[in-house]
């Protein structure tokens, strides 16, 4: 400890001088005055020599046997000491002794250390110091050519022998000074310098435990104005000993290792013994050696040591300068300069600021800098222009840290362990690396954070939180030494939050990220991340045969993000996430493409990977604000208040009301686009959507005429089935044409609307279709209908409908058709060919307005046509502008006019040729005309042609004939 130092160097001074003046001070009182020049030897030899003491008895061993010390010397002897000397003279206001030997015991211990100090050519004492009995009285004086103070090893190889040489040394009542060299040697300790000044303070209560007061208390500091070179032995090296040793370096047994800390200096040496501190100056250097290796060093302009007091930690010492420690101790080091540099070789540590503080107490140390302080120790590298950093336990481990101001800090990959990835991390205002109450490490950087995980891999936010783990590994070229891999395993991102991965580019205010590392990784070196094993592909339809480095990148934006990340040694895949607060997630268009083909909205998004890497999606919407969550894919949209997406079971899945809208690729007109909606749930397995409860769909169908007609179609039913033209693997999401629903299979109250819009926005056609179950092809605009039902078109008069009869003059007026049957329809719609089926009830008829019900009553006010058989098919046959329509009724025909009326099996009409071709089955064809109202028809045959437009009757094999007349 230090107080060995002092002993050293302030020893002549404090205790040997001073005891040494203060027994010669006494020397007026214990000898005859000098005023007598022949005194009786007898008597002065009997008064110098007292009776033997137990210190006195120890002189024979200290001194060789012809010594002037053991042939009969002045003594003076006091509890702690004993000054011996030859003669003595008085001159003007001096006492003069010569020579001078004083020696100081350690009583009561075992090692019984003995300090001597030789003054060959004498002391000079001021007249003064002789005047006075106080203790305290001031003195002056010197020590007069070469000073020798030397204590032998306490036991033989203890190490712990003093030496100390200098001449010419001068006092006075609070100050000792020497212009000449110094040297000392003290159990290692050695050092060279000149101008030596030691000062003392007034006169105060001992610190030590010793009852009588001495100088040690009065010691304030002691000052060498040239170093040579200090060279002190350290229990303490300048950082902990052991910041890159692992437990296993530890040996078992005590070794003999040397450390050194060798300071060399252009100023001044000073110790400030009140304040227990030393300090040096001007272009200082520090160099600590170990088995006379240099390890660590450090260059600055001004350096403060702090260290322990110099108190024996003997509970019984009356002299603390005899404590048995050896070391010097320092508890601090403030160091100043531009820069201050600290470097160890052995630790890999690099140091560099205007301003460095360490507390070997608490090992910890700060740095600072008005621009930018620099930290390096082995693969960790902190730029930063104030930091406070704490070591922990054990410093081979990661410690703690509080920084202040724009910096960065980097941590390099290990070249033995390709696993473990480097980061790099900067931030504008404060940071802070923890330890919370879990005990876990936390990296806290505040204002424009950034963690750089690789060139493809980074974090950005206003703040931001990273957990750090400490993993143990071996490495090939030294298996028995472990080293720790510092790798962050947990992230937490709050404000204007950025995150860039192979995978995912990513925006958001908050953002909390679990890294789970891959065990294979190790076993792996490359890392290039486009090699990730298993990517996430969702409904990837991108052709890697082309180019297999590209990686579907997906870009999400939201308010709060959970990802699950795995580091891979190839990169971080994602492995799962949440994602909530108006959400956007799309994919990002490769090269080549104009747009995004998928794309995710919600208020919440939750995304895990199974082994295989297939993911599953959950997309939440605001449901109370009536926001639903949606995904569009290749033209399709759906929404929903929750949707799932299965890769493994190639299921898309909405619970509750939802809607589908499916705009075409060859029609990027939006008000064209199908749009469907259900109020139960909705299951897309890949080739068919199911859709259930109240079921509602509308699209428009853009015709290619000249005027621009567009038709709107709408339906609505209970359960619907879209049936796509090929499956869509979510898997593998390839096919060679576009996605489109080639059949609309809807059953349970299905209601089907089609209207036909002119170029004037008025209507052309209305088709209502009323059924249990019916199958629609958009694609053929065709129908089939199953289970009893009923159809009703309505169009401007423009041979669009069958008129069966005399045409009718106005050409603006409205023409309804309508038919109800029992069991089913097929045929198409935009060019009507229908055939109906089971109890067929066919009604054509002029109506005043599009809404006009169409019944019995109506037709015979109007004069239109009922029609009902068991099969009814019409068919517009048209190959001109010309309208031609057939219809054909078979089974239990019955057909009924203002001007005829008629029962067959089978009933046909030409609009062409404007006739009604009456075909009996087992039985005949019966007609009567408006004039007759009895029972017996006016004709029955076989067959029966009847000419609407002039009234005449063709009949093939008639059984009965009545013209009326």
């Amino acid at each position: 400890m230090l107080k060995r130092l002092l002993g050293t160097i302030g020893c002549f001074a404090i205790i040997l001088i001073a005891y040494s003046v203060y027994a010669l001070a006494a020397a007026p009182r214990i000898e005859p005055p000098y005023v007598s020049s022949h005194a009786s030897q007898e008597g002065s030899q009997f008064y110098w020599e007292t009776a033997p003491s137990q210190n006195r008895q120890k002189l024979s061993k200290l001194f060789k046997d012809d010594s002037w010390q053991l042939e009969s010397p002045k003594i003076i002897e006091w509890p702690q000491g004993i000054l011996l000397f030859q003669q003595y003279e008085q001159a003007e206001n001096e006492l003069i002794i010569k020579p001078c030997t004083c020696v100081i015991f350690q009583s009561g211990y075992k090692d019984h250390r003995l300090i001597t100090m030789h003054a060959p050519q004498g002391a000079v004492i001021s007249q003064d110091a002789l005047s006075s009995n106080k203790q305290d009285a001031d003195f002056s004086g010197r020590l007069i050519g070469d000073i020798v103070i030397h204590s032998a090893e306490t036991v033989p190889g203890a190490n712990d022998a003093i030496q100390f040489i200098t001449r010419n040394v001068q006092f006075e009542k609070n100050r000792i000074w020497t212009t000449h060299d110094v040297e000392f040697d003290y159990a290692g300790h050695y050092g060279k310098g000149r101008d030596l000044i030691i000062t003392l303070a007034e006169q105060e209560k001992s610190r030590t435990k010793v009852d009588s007061p001495n100088l040690l208390s009065r010691l304030d500091s002691v000052e060498l104005i040239h170093v040579d070179q200090l060279v002190l032995q350290t229990e303490k090296q300048i950082l902990p000993n052991r910041m890159i040793a692992e437990a296993t370096d530890v040996p078992t047994v005590k070794t003999n290792k040397s450390s050194e800390m060798v300071i060399e200096c252009d100023g001044t040496f000073r110790i400030d013994v009140a304040n227990y501190r030393m300090s040096i100056e001007d272009k200082v250097r520090v160099s600590f050696r170990e088995n006379n290796q240099v390890d660590d060093t450090m260059t600055c302009d001004k350096l403060n040591v702090t260290f322990t007091p110099p108190y024996s930690s003997e509970p019984n010492s009356e002299n603390p300068l005899l404590d048995t420690s050896t070391y010097f101790n320092p508890q601090s080091i403030i160091a100043d300069g531009n820069p201050v540099l600290i470097q160890s070789k052995s630790k890999d540590l690099m140091i560099k600021g205007q301003g460095i503080a360490i507390d070997l107490e608490k090992l910890k140390f700060s740095i600072q800098d008005a621009v930018e302080s620099t930290i390096q120790f082995k693969d960790f590298h902190i730029k930063v222009p104030k930091l406070e950093y704490t070591f922990a336990d054990d410093p081979a481990r990661l410690g703690t840290y509080q920084a202040e101001g724009a910096g960065e800090l980097r941590m390099k990959p290990n070249a033995n362990n390709p696993s473990n990835k480097a980061f790099f991390v900067q931030w504008k205002g404060q940071s802070a690396l923890t330890v919370n109450k879990k005990n876990e490490k936390v990296l806290e950087l505040d204002k424009q954070a950034r963690i750089q995980l690789s060139e493809t891999e980074s974090i950005a936010s206003d703040r931001l939180h990273i957990w750090l783990e400490e993993i143990e590994s071996t490495t090939e070229d030294n298996p028995g030494k472990n080293h720790y891999e510092i790798s962050p395993y947990r992230l937490a991102a709050t404000g204007h939050v950025e995150i860039e991965l192979p995978e995912l580019q990513a925006k958001s205010q908050q953002a909390h990220m679990w890294i789970t590392r891959d065990e294979k990784s190790k076993e792996q070196t490359s890392s290039n991340p486009v090699n990730l094993p298993k990517p996430i592909d969702l409904l990837d339809r991108s052709n890697k045969q082309q180019d297999p480095s590209l990686i579907k990148r997906y870009i999400v934006q939201g308010e709060i993000l959970q990802l699950d990340l795995r580091q891979m040694a190839d990169g971080i895949q994602v492995n799962g996430a949440l994602m909530e607060g108006d959400l956007s997630f799309h994919q990002e268009p490769l090269p080549g493409q104009s747009r995004s083909s998928l794309v995710l909205h919600g208020e919440r998004i939750r995304l895990s990977r199974s082994l295989n890497g297939l993911a599953e999606l959950k997309i939440d919407g605001k449901k109370r604000q009536g926001q639903p969550a949606w995904i569009s894919y290749e033209g399709f949209q759906l929404s929903g208040n929750t949707i799932r997406l299965n890769q493994q079971m190639n299921l898309i899945y909405i619970e509750g009301e939802g809607e589908l809208v499916h705009l075409a690729p060859d029609d990027p007109n939006p008000e064209n686009a199908k749009r469907i909606t259900w109020g139960e749930q909705m299951a897309f397995t890949g080739s068919k959507i199911q859709l259930f409860g109240n079921v509602k769909s509308r699209f428009r169908l853009q015709t290619n005429t000249e005027d621009a007609e567009l038709e709107e179609v709408d339906l609505s039913c209970k359960v619907l089935e879209l049936h796509l033209n090929q499956r869509l693997s979510f898997q593998n999401p390839q096919f060679d044409s576009p996605l489109h629903i080639k059949e609309f299979k809807a059953a349970q109250e299905v209601e089907l609307n089609r209207k036909t819009i002119d170029n004037n926005k008025q209507h052309k056609h209305l088709q209502n279709i009323s059924v249990e179950n019916i199958s629609y092809y958009p694609k053929e605009n065709r129908v089939i209908a199953f289970g009893q039902g009923s159809i009703r078109h309505t169009a401007i008069h423009d041979g669009s409908l069958p008129v069966v009869g005399t045409e009718t003059a106005d050409e603006s007026g409205i023409q309804s058709f309508s038919v109800e049957f029992n069991e089913g329809l097929s045929g198409g719609l935009k060019k009507v060919n229908l055939t109906f089926q089971g109890k067929v009830k066919a009604l054509m008829s002029t109506v005043p307005r599009w809404d006009t019900a169409l019944n019995s009553e109506t037709i015979r006010a109007t004069k239109g046509v009922e029609l009902n058989c068991d099969t009814l098919t019409i068919a517009d046959i048209s190959q001109t502008g010309q309208s031609s329509f057939v219809l054909a009724a078979t089974g239990n025909t019955y057909i009924y006019q203002a001007d005829y009326t008629a029962l067959a099996h089978r009933v046909s009409f030409s609009q062409l040729k404007n006739n009604i071709l009456m075909e009996g089955g087992r039985g005949e064809a019966r007609l009567w005309l408006n004039t007759n109202k009895t029972p017996t028809p006016n004709v029955a045959a076989r067959q029966i042609i009847y000419d609407l437009k002039n009234g005449k009757i063709d009949v093939h094999s008639p059984s009965f004939l009545d013209s009326g007349r």
